[in-house]
């Protein structure tokens, strides 16, 4: 900081050229000063605002930090039982299906002869072990009469469930729809594990065949569901990418706070929106980035949530020339 100049030593035309410079440069420095206060109050704020997670913003998961775990309290005395201890673990299965019981026959120390009076129980547990899976195949042979009277002839009738047709039961069935869509599981997974579990080959035309032939199941609870989205007043909506066929389409998201819906295909979103929805909807679109997985077999259960029937369905839907949802609520 230079120092304050003699003033004595100027004339009163030094002071008034001084008196001015300094009023130009006052005025300068206060029209610089409105924005930095501005500019240091936002920035003071955001020092009170949460940190961005993914949680709460678009971070991506990659960038995402977890919180530090608490201090670990220092623990007064022997830890108590847990697993594998005494104290804790697994309680006794109720019915098991075999009882072994284990007795000794002579003394381990000197040889003498054990009898049952001189035994009393060590101890009790379970050992707990899965048998082998492998499909059971039933080979039906089917005759046809036929009558030396009338010359007709007569169809042997067959068990329920031994029909012609597809050679996997509905417990196959219900096991493949169970992992794709509970679970995820990509079709080559599914073969191999089916092949690597139940030992049975299934080839991914025949899981494709199996989904489409199970979907018109799944028909009268989705139009149970689209019932009740045109009911509400206000729905949610929302789309991603996803692959279908080799190709990139659009899965559309409609929910309100009970159901949800997805149509996955390569139609337009006012389609989309105009098959689903009536002309009173207000569609809301929340912030994108949703990790929602949809496979072209039409059925997908909602994010976060297992694959039920009465709670969630997908539909497959066709471009069709209508226009957007009107924002009437």
């Amino acid at each position: 900081m230079q120092p304050l100049p003699d003033l004595s030593l100027y004339s009163h035309e030094q002071k008034d050229a001084l008196i001015r410079a300094l009023w130009e440069q006052v005025q300068t420095l206060t029209v610089q000063v409105g924005p930095l206060s501005a500019r240091v109050a936002e920035l003071e704020a955001k020092l009170n605002e949460p940190p961005k997670t993914r949680g709460n913003s678009s971070v991506p998961l990659s960038q995402g930090h977890k919180a530090n775990c608490p201090a670990k309290v220092k623990r007064d005395g022997p830890r108590q039982g847990s697993l594998g201890r005494i104290g804790g673990g697994r309680p006794l299965a109720s019915d098991p299906d075999q009882l072994v019981t284990a007795k000794a026959a002579a003394c381990g120390h000197c040889g003498a002869a054990l009898g049952d009076g001189d035994h009393v129980l060590h101890g009790r547990y379970d050992k707990i072990d899965l048998p082998p899976v492998r499909p059971v195949v039933t080979q039906v042979e089917r005759y046809a009469g036929h009558c030396r009277c009338c010359g007709k002839t007569t169809l042997a009738a067959v068990p329920e469930g031994m029909e012609e047709g597809s050679p996997f039961s509905p417990g196959i069935v219900a096991v493949a729809l169970y992992l794709r869509f509970t679970h995820a599981i990509s079709y080559q997974r599914l073969c191999r594990l089916f092949a690597h579990l139940f030992a049975l080959t299934i080839s991914e035309g025949a899981l494709d065949a199996m989904f489409r032939r199970a979907k018109p199941c799944f028909d009268s609870e989705t139009a149970a569901i689209l019932a009740r989205l045109r009911r509400s007043r206000v729905v949610c909506s929302d789309e991603t990418s996803v692959r279908i066929d080799g190709k990139t389409c659009r899965n559309r998201v409609f929910q309100n706070d009970a159901v949800v819906i997805t149509a996955p295909g390569t139609s337009s979103a006012k389609a989309a929106a105009a098959r689903s929805s009536p002309r009173r909807w207000a569609a809301i679109a929340p912030r994108s980035g949703s990790r929602t997985y949809t496979a072209p077999s039409r059925v997908m259960p909602r994010p976060g949530r297992s694959v039920s029937p009465t709670s969630c369905a997908t539909v497959g839907w066709r471009s069709t020339p209508a226009t957007a949802s009107s924002p009437h609520a």
